[in-house]
């Protein structure tokens, strides 16, 4: 049976929330229980396995917090990865809001990522920054991943640079050279757009 969900966050609390109840049960008249428990857990994991799209109310309880820090409308957007966090801080009238403070919003645990949203000037343009990001690789699931992209685009982002430290077979590369990736062999075998499509993002 298909097991439904409002957002990966709830699949998150619930297992939690069952863990507890299991760990407390200690009765010796309560095996029926655990095991019927047990199997709950399990279903749970098995969805969070999954990906789901994101709940719209998730994205914007995300979206008014950041909305209600910053005093400019960003355009255009920025993913800094490795090695380039430092371009943040050229941004003028910068605001810094961590992602630990925003609802809903995984923490980087990566070294060298600081963990940031700055919102402010480049140039004139308003724009968003994510100083350092999370990785599926943490152990996030894609959909969680992909949250910081759908906050952009209700913030008003219609521009967005990724970048990251890739590596390259071909040999005329240099280590710092910059190169404009235009597609992907995807190993992981996930994507966040796996799912039913989110009308209020548009579509994928």
């Amino acid at each position: 049976n298909a097991v439904t969900t409002k957002s990966v966050v709830e699949i998150r609390k619930n297992q939690t929330d069952v863990q507890k109840d299991t760990t407390t049960s200690a009765s010796p008249t309560s095996s029926t229980s655990q095991t019927t428990t047990t199997q709950k857990t399990t279903k749970r994991i098995v969805a969070a396995k999954f990906c789901m799209p994101i709940d719209s109310e998730i994205i914007k309880e995300s979206v008014e917090y950041i909305k209600s820090k910053i005093k400019c409308t960003p355009s255009i957007g920025l993913i800094l990865g490795s090695g380039l966090g430092d371009i943040a801080e050229e941004v003028e009238d910068a605001t810094y809001i961590d992602y630990k403070d925003v609802p809903h919003m995984p923490v980087s645990k990566v070294i060298g990522h600081k963990g940031r949203f700055v919102i402010g000037k480049i140039s004139g343009k308003d724009v968003i920054m994510m100083q350092g990001r999370f990785h599926y690789y943490e152990g996030h699931n894609p959909e969680i991943i992909g949250l910081p992209i759908y906050i952009m685009k209700l913030l008003g982002v219609n521009d967005i640079v990724i970048t990251n430290a890739a590596g390259g077979v071909n040999t005329t590369f240099n280590a710092g050279d910059l190169m404009i990736i235009s597609d992907q062999i995807n190993g992981a075998g996930v994507n966040p757009l796996i799912g039913e499509n989110n009308d209020d993002l548009g579509p994928r």
